[in-house]
């Protein structure tokens, strides 16, 4: 009778322990990361397949800074989708820090944050900053973030993480296509950092084909992120 109890409920068990083991997604960052004007919804959101999730969440804050997400609504709400365990977040600030403080206080906060997310069950990657679209030529991008980009891979090379190098593929990227044609992408007129839905999808397309060249994610476990040949054939090609 025991035999047969236990018999009745192993497919029950499996089936939740299988249920457990399916990875979350959760993006952290500011604006370039949030839904509607960043790469993380449309974008990002439409790379993933939803059916090997348990959970993503985009957790963008606009006008972030490492220090001032940890106040608003969203924090908690991170922390409680970490604890859910075998969750992934992706950890992306520096434009705004950049505003209001040097690389080596943007350093400790970062440091400080990523921290306290992996304590709460996550398994942090990190992500340097999306380029603004600012050009002093046609084909010559005017760049401020880049000592924020090296202060989020010390950071990444200090606590042994991942990392995605998003500044500089999005730096060759618009590089490529020069100021005209990134212009397209951009969210307002005049608007050089922020991205329309159609900016989403591209710069998104670039994080998780870094995602997969780097395998950050269970990737051999669960097919997490959609291919697009044609569009990844674009970015390198430095093609709209």
């Amino acid at each position: 009778m025991l035999f047969k109890s236990l018999f009745q409920i192993l497919p029950l068990l499996v089936s939740v322990y299988a249920i457990d083991l399916k990875p979350g997604i959760i993006l952290v960052g500011d604006s370039t990361v949030k839904w509607d004007g960043g790469w993380g919804i449309p974008g990002f959101a439409e790379v993933l397949n939803n059916s090997t999730l348990k959970l993503f969440a985009d957790y963008g804050v606009s006008g972030a800074t490492t220090t001032s997400w940890q106040t608003g609504p969203e924090y908690p709400l991170a922390l409680e989708a970490c604890a859910k365990g075998n969750v992934w977040s992706y950890i992306q600030f520096g434009h705004n820090d950049q505003k209001v403080d040097n690389t080596t206080v943007f350093n400790a906060n970062l440091l400080n944050l990523t921290k306290i997310l992996r304590k709460a069950g996550c398994h942090p990657i990190m992500v340097t900053s999306l380029i603004r679209r600012n050009f002093a030529t046609e084909f010559v991008p005017v760049d401020i973030l880049e000592p924020y980009r090296n202060e989020t891979i010390k950071v990444a090379e200090i606590l042994h993480l991942p990392y995605l190098d998003l500044w500089k593929s999005s730096l060759d990227y618009i590089t490529k296509l020069g100021a005209t044609q990134s212009h397209v992408f951009n969210w307002g007129p005049g608007d050089n950092t922020h991205l329309n839905p159609f900016g989403s999808s591209y710069f998104a397309r670039i994080v998780a084909d870094l995602s997969i060249a780097h395998p950050v994610l269970p990737m051999h476990y669960f097919p997490l992120l959609r291919r697009n040949e044609t569009l990844s054939a674009k970015i390198k090609a430095g093609e709209l």
